[in-house]
């Protein structure tokens, strides 16, 4: 009886040997396959898709830089000051981000500066490109520098801070557009928020169509 429980142990394991050797190559086939799909698929995003417009190329979801001026609200002061701004927005992969320097300032009668706010960021963010638009909206946070000149002193004061903005660009030509950027920066000094007018400058012309 004992013998007969062993034999037929060994013949299935030896059974389970022999289909395991049978489907090892539909296995490691079908891992190769998965491999080479997703191969296939990395090499597809990292080719830019170029849209031919007029005769001309464009890279899809090229970076650019937006630059402007406007006005900002700093809340601590209850007063609007004069705002320049800066950014160069780019993709890695799937994501898109951004790094930028926003200056927000009151300049007196002689020109000089009596409060102003120095705000370099990085941020993330999600952006909608098309033929005449391009929609961004971008959070993150900034490192930032307060002066307040009183009297004759001038404290310099830093910190953290989270900054945000959302853009919405109109493109004459895909690579060049004008419109605005609604933005903030929420901090322990200078906590602000305004607007600009911004002009936008994309690196997404790749020449002319060949014929």
């Amino acid at each position: 009886m004992g013998e007969g429980r062993r034999n037929d142990r060994f013949f299935i394991i030896f059974l389970r040997s022999r289909l395991l050797l049978l489907l090892a190559p539909f296995f490691l086939s079908a891992q190769n396959t998965e491999e080479i799909i997703r191969k296939q698929e990395e090499k597809k995003r990292a080719t830019p898709v170029l849209l031919e417009i007029n005769g001309n190329l464009y890279k899809e979801h090229a970076n650019y830089l937006n630059a402007g001026a406007g006005f900002g609200y700093f809340f601590s002061q209850k007063k609007s000051f004069g705002s320049i701004g800066l950014g160069y927005n780019f993709r890695v992969k799937e994501k898109y981000y951004k790094v930028g320097f926003e200056r927000s300032d009151n300049i007196s009668f002689f020109g000089t500066s009596v409060i102003h706010l120095n705000d370099f960021h990085i941020a993330t963010g999600k952006r909608y490109p098309s033929r005449r638009w391009n929609l961004s909206y971008f959070y993150g946070g900034s490192i930032y520098t307060f002066h307040q000149r009183l009297n004759l002193e001038d404290p310099v004061k830093a910190g953290v801070g989270l900054y945000g903005e959302a853009s919405a660009f109109f493109k004459p030509v895909y690579d060049i557009g004008i419109g605005i950027t609604a933005y903030t920066n929420v901090n322990f000094h200078a906590p602000v928020a305004g607007a600009r007018l911004e002009f936008y400058f994309s690196g997404a012309y790749r020449g002319k169509k060949e014929r």
